[in-house]
C-alpha cells in the first residue's frame, strides 16, 4: 500500500457517498437541526469505522511513519533494514498511532467534520447508502479502489514523465530566468 494522508480514505468515502446521495435518493425528509446533524453524523462515523476507515487510516499513517523514519533509522543502526525490520517499524508506528487515534477519537473527528459540512438530510442519505448492499460493498473495498486508482494514475504519470519534466523545466525557466541562465552554462 502506498503511503497517503490519514484522511484520504475518509475523504474518498465522503465524496463518493455524496455523489451517490445526490444522484436522486428518495429518502424521507429529515429536518435540519444541530441534534439531527449530530445523530446522523454519529451514525455515519459508526458505519465508516465498521467499514474499516480507522483501520485504513492507521495502516496508512504507519506506512507514512515508516517511510519517513527508515532513512534515519538506517543511519542510526549503521546498516540496511531487512523486511522484518521494516515490518517491526510499521508495527511500532501502527501501535503508537492506535494509542492516540482511538475509535472514540476517530468517531469524534468524523462527526465534527460531517456536522460542519452536511445537513441532517444529506447525512441521512449518505447513511442510507452505506447501509445498502452497494454501500457496504463500497466500504469493504474502498482501500482496493483507492489503490487501483493510484496505480493507474502512477502508470500514466510514468509513461509521461519525460513530457512532464520538460514542461516543468520550461515553465520554471520562464518563471525564474536565473534558472534558464544556469541551464545554458
Amino acid at each position: 500500500m502506498k503511503p497517503r494522508t490519514l484522511l484520504v480514505s475518509a475523504s474518498l468515502t465522503l465524496v463518493l457517498a455524496l455523489l451517490t446521495a445526490c444522484g436522486g435518493s428518495h429518502s424521507h425528509h429529515v429536518a435540519d437541526s444541530p441534534e439531527a446533524r449530530q445523530a446522523e453524523a454519529e451514525t455515519f462515523a459508526r458505519l465508516s469505522i465498521e467499514g474499516g476507515s480507522l483501520s485504513r487510516a492507521l495502516e496508512e499513517g504507519a506506512a507514512l511513519g515508516e517511510a519517513y523514519s527508515l532513512e534515519t533509522l538506517k543511519i542510526e543502526l549503521g546498516r540496511d533494514l531487512s523486511d522484518a525490520d521494516r515490518e517491526t517499524v510499521r508495527g511500532i508506528m501502527s501501535d503508537a498511532l492506535g494509542e492516540i487515534l482511538t475509535p472514540e477519537l476517530w468517531s469524534q473527528i468524523l462527526t465534527s467534520v460531517c456536522t460542519e459540512y452536511f445537513t441532517a438530510g444529506e447525512l441521512h442519505e449518505i447513511n442510507e447508502f452505506f447501509q445498502s448492499s452497494t454501500g457496504s460493498k463500497f466500504l469493504s473495498i474502498e482501500s482496493q479502489l483507492s489503490d487501483a486508482v493510484n496505480d493507474q494514475a502512477d502508470a500514466i504519470f510514468e509513461q509521461n514523465i519525460d513530457t512532464f519534466i520538460a514542461r516543468v523545466d520550461e515553465a520554471l525557466g520562464q518563471a525564474f530566468p536565473e534558472l534558464a541562465d544556469e541551464a545554458g552554462q
